[in-house]
């Protein structure tokens, strides 16, 4: 009998599995719709739901609560902040639940994703049976997807909502990259609930990343943006290629990162149309301007989409290289933090965002922000001095500068213009430092070796993007 009994309790340790363990940083918030509406046995049968899933509740995941109910100044109430130890509070503020009031959805919602964590996988579980009282909360949701970003998401439960509050509760769920499901009863209400939660705690698989949508873009780990230069008609160029093919690709293979590249094809113009006419140079690199932006905005929103496909995207890092009036293009992308943040309608290149190398930059100046040699810090830029160019002296700021490299040899009469000095004393030695400068643009940049900054900058970069590339 003592064997038998063993044997039983063998097979219960066995079968009954622990716990998973949060991912990292994963939070989930419920937030309950305690209009009067929910009064009686929907209030009841809400949090019997509540109770189940807060059994789901993976072991270190942070949740929280919120009620929401009133007119349209109110936002509801916080009643149990997001925590980590906090299950016997969620419990009992979950059994004090009243009713009264109107819906004001959209201002719970906004209230909601303020009372989540700043970082990590952020999940906002909304339980509510009827219509907002107080606006469009699909508009609000929207918002909220694109201030937050990929790692952010609404699921909503409706329970016995009439046909226009699953519209606006479907809508939720579809903008914020949620799941909306319907609820008829209490069994399918607490099974929502506890699926909602489970899906709210994604687990690593060490995958790499890949688009679900085989007729999509190619992803991967790493995606590099390859921009040519002026005159340059086919590829990226010689000397945007020449660091992903030396310096990323191979780093990354070494990682078991997986890589695709992109050419950015546009009309690049001859260096020598700046001089006659800057208008034609200017019309050349705004189309490749516009290119890049739609580029990015199509990678980001598709990374987007294939994380919430369940595709390992989550980490997936854009970095882009360009030379002479492919790097004017790219550090004027950078320049404008309305296409650094939000290049779609759902989210921005933020969260992946690897970084960037210029190559004889036309457009560099002092204090531009960008990372480069001692010896350039002073160095200003071809565009600089024409302003049919459309140059500005915007900094690039922030993360983006940090990893953001501007090589330039001494003397490149694009990066480094200072030539013109030399012009208005001596044409004789101007003449030939020109001459000498055009030279140096447009034999420099394909190998490490010969630009003294160029091999530090390609492996400092590479080891941050490689470094922040890893698969979840």
């Amino acid at each position: 009998m003592g064997a038998a009994i063993s044997a039983a309790l063998l097979a219960t340790m066995v079968v009954v599995a622990a716990p998973a363990a949060a991912a990292p940083g994963s939070s989930v918030l419920f937030v309950v719709d305690n209009s009067g509406s929910m009064s009686g046995a929907p209030l009841q049968q809400a949090k019997e739901a509540l109770h189940e899933g807060i059994g789901a509740l993976s072991s270190g995941q942070a949740a929280g609560l919120r009620s929401f109910e009133g007119d349209c100044s109110s936002s509801g109430q916080l009643l149990v902040p997001v925590g980590t130890n906090n299950r016997q509070a969620l419990t009992s503020a979950t059994n004090g639940l009243g009713t009264g009031g109107g819906t004001p959805t959209p201002q719970a919602l906004r209230a909601a994703a303020a009372d989540l964590p700043a970082t990590g996988d952020r999940t906002i579980v909304l339980i509510s049976d009827g219509q907002s009282t107080c606006g469009d909360p699909c508009a609000a949701a929207q918002e909220l997807k694109n201030q937050y970003g990929i790692d952010f998401r609404i699921h909503s439960v409706g329970f016995n909502a009439p046909d226009q509050a699953e519209t606006e509760l479907s809508c939720i769920a579809r903008v914020s990259g949620g799941k909306y499901v319907t609820a008829t009863n209490k069994d399918e209400l607490a099974n929502a609930v506890k699926s909602a939660v489970e899906s709210s705690n994604p687990q690593p698989t060490g995958a790499s990343c890949t688009n679900p949508d085989k007729g999509g873009s190619e992803l991967a780990d790493i995606i590099y943006i390859g921009v040519r230069g002026s005159g340059q008609t086919t590829g990226m160029g010689a000397q945007a290629w020449s660091y992903y093919r030396d310096s990323l690709r191979p780093a990354a293979e070494r990682a078991k990162r997986t890589t695709t590249y992109v050419e950015l094809g546009y009309s690049s113009a001859s260096v020598l149309a700046l001089l006659p006419n800057p208008a034609i140079y200017k019309g050349s690199y705004d189309t490749g301007l516009e290119l890049l932006r739609s580029k990015v905005r199509l990678i980001a929103n598709e990374l987007l989409w294939a994380s919430e496909k369940g595709a390992n995207c989550r980490n997936a890092k854009i970095v882009f290289g360009g030379y002479s009036q492919g790097a004017l293009i790219v550090h004027r992308f950078l320049q404008d933090p309305t296409w650094l943040e939000n290049p779609g309608t759902r989210f921005g290149l933020g969260p992946h965002w690897g970084g960037a190398i210029l190559f004889a930059d036309p457009d560099q100046f002092p204090g531009d922000g960008l990372q480069k040699s001692p010896v350039n810090v002073r160095s200003k830029g071809i565009a600089q001095s024409f302003p049919g160019t459309g140059a500005t002296r915007a900094k690039v700021t922030g993360k983006y500068a940090s990893n953001s490299y501007s090589v330039c040899v001494l003397a490149d009469l694009v990066c480094d213009f200072g030539t013109t000095a030399l012009v208005s004393r001596n044409p004789i030695a101007g003449a030939a430092a020109i001459s000498a400068g055009a030279a140096i643009h447009t034999t420099a940049y394909t190998s490490q070796v010969l630009p003294p900054y160029y091999g530090w900058a390609a492996a400092d970069l590479t080891r941050k993007v490689v470094g922040s590339s890893k698969p979840a």
